[in-house]
């Protein structure tokens, strides 16, 4: 209970602090535990709920995560009828190893050669040739517009899943075959997926939470079959626990943050009159999180600077090789 580093010493220290038992017999356990993860969601989500001043991108929540970028795939030629929405190819596609096969937003694509227009692949069976693919939407307006016998087509995915946990992305994505970042925009100013060529991703848009559509989609990949566009997201932390194996991400020299603020509503509960001191400790400290947050984003990149030493040790000397060429 001493060092906050756990879930459970959290838990103990409320309990304790309220006049409440700590050997599982408090009526206020279950309330207590609710309590903290009610402040840790409030944390984790800015601070703004327990201080309107503080909103912050917490460094603690930074994490890194790949997406396989695929490359369009021609395989084969396929047929369809107008205006239905089934279609047949005479190779099975593989979509790179990925199982569509039962999924309804699985972000894959399908272009005939023949038509100006992209449709939204639902769902295909992969059991063999010819294999069966289903588009999104009805006969009619939703249907191929025409008739089509041994017509080549592709096959394209232009929206990815982010990482299940991921709050939101904070960063613009990086590719390796890109020159420039890849940044966000809406899905307005991507347009329509009818409208969207190949060639290098140069924006992303956020369909949901947790999905991402790019601007571009790859024609082909040469010696490989996917590209890695790596991107900064936060992370959504799970629930916590009574464990004494358990640590929330807060760094721990702030976890008693959570028992204050769980302590301030046991305390309004019980119509405490402390409940008003014990929420002012935790505002000063949210502060203090927030203010030393705030100083790290601000000096990141300094922290991953190497600076080689002056010589003499003078601070503004330039640099010079033996020859006495200036270089830095």
């Amino acid at each position: 209970m001493a060092n906050y580093q756990y879930t459970s010493d959290i838990l103990d220290d409320v309990l304790f602090r309220s006049g409440e038992r700590t050997d599982g017999a408090s009526d206020f356990e279950a309330a207590a535990l609710r309590y903290i993860n009610r402040a840790y969601q409030a944390v984790w989500m800015g601070g703004t709920e327990f201080d309107p001043t503080i909103n912050d991108i917490w460094w603690w929540l930074k994490r890194e995560g790949v997406i396989r970028f695929y490359g369009a795939e021609t395989l084969g030629t396929a047929t369809c009828i107008r205006d239905g929405t089934v279609l047949t190819t005479s190779v099975a596609p593989d979509l790179l190893d990925i199982d569509i096969s039962t999924s309804t937003n699985i972000g894959w694509y399908i272009r005939l050669n023949n038509e100006n227009t992209t449709y939204k692949i639902s769902s295909y069976d992969p059991s063999g040739a010819p294999t069966t693919i289903n588009i999104v939407g009805t006969t009619g307006d939703d249907g191929f517009k025409n008739t089509y016998t041994s017509v080549d087509y592709q096959l394209l995915r232009i929206d990815y899943p982010l990482e299940s946990a991921a709050i939101k992305i904070i960063d613009p994505m990086f590719s390796p075959v890109s020159a420039t970042p890849i940044t966000a925009t809406s899905v307005r100013d991507i347009g329509s997926i009818h409208h969207i060529g190949s060639g290098t991703p140069t924006k992303f848009a956020m369909l949901d939470e947790t999905t991402v559509r790019f601007n571009k989609w790859f024609l082909e990949l040469a010696d490989e079959d996917t590209v890695k566009i790596q991107y900064n997201y936060l992370i959504r932390p799970d629930a916590l626990t009574d464990s004494a194996s358990e640590e929330p991400l807060i760094p721990l020299e702030y976890r008693r943050l959570l028992s204050d603020i769980a302590l301030f509503w046991i305390f309004l509960d019980k119509n405490d009159d402390r409940a008003n001191g014990v929420g002012k400790s935790a505002q000063a400290l949210l502060k203090a999180m927030s203010r030393e947050n705030r100083s790290r984003w601000a000096n990141w990149e300094d922290y991953a600077t190497i600076r080689p030493r002056r010589p003499g040790g003078k601070e503004n000397e330039v640099l010079r090789t033996e020859s006495g060429m200036i270089i830095g």
